[in-house]
């Protein structure tokens, strides 16, 4: 069996920042076209979350293994995989019922992203605040967006659209932070 070369993980690890930045830049430009295409979006943003959420936590697993960035991020991943499988697996939920299951979901779903978002960005090294500021921010975001949608969930629906689109901006912009501080400019130029 080959042994693990942690020298060239760590190269590997510093050479895909670019990655978390498409993930932020995904996150944006489906925040866009969110606010932009509003009534047409509440089917698709059922499909387009579930394959967002699986993808985002396929990648923050990979960097929690790769970068040992932290059981938050390791949780956060498995979470996200697991919600994004399920919402992939039931794409056909009764349109009446979609906007509800989606609050319903979002709101339990932030809820623990907040949580978990806000735990990480305690964690973060003092070399990383923009980072972590940017993570806890994004935390506090999803948490009281997910107090409204329970709050009130029939309201919710009216709003749900914008509100996932401010979200998912605001989630894109925190990636794209980390994904510039994870960028050595000694190797990238």
């Amino acid at each position: 069996m080959k042994k693990l070369d942690l020298d060239h993980l760590q190269e590997l690890v510093l050479d895909t920042w670019w990655l978390v930045l498409l993930l932020g830049g995904g996150a944006i430009v489906l925040g866009t076209i969110l606010l932009v295409y509003p009534a047409e979006t509440i089917l698709w943003l059922v499909r387009l979350l579930g394959g967002y959420w699986f993808v985002a936590g396929l990648v923050m697993v990979i960097l929690a293994l790769t970068k040992q960035a932290g059981t938050a991020t390791l949780i956060r991943g498995v979470l996200g995989i697991l919600v994004g499988l399920f919402v992939l697996g039931h794409p056909l939920l009764d349109i009446s019922s979609a906007p509800m299951f989606l609050a319903y979901l979002l709101a339990v779903t932030g809820l623990i992203f907040g949580v978990v978002d806000i735990v990480s960005a305690l964690q973060q090294p003092r070399s990383t605040t923009a980072s972590a500021w940017s993570i806890a921010a994004e935390g506090v975001f999803s948490i009281l967006i997910s107090i409204l949608l329970l709050a009130a969930p029939l309201l919710s629906v009216r709003v749900i659209v914008p509100l996932v689109a401010i979200s998912g901006i605001i989630a894109g912009l925190s990636l794209v932070i980390i994904s510039l501080s994870f960028r050595d400019p000694e190797r990238s130029g």
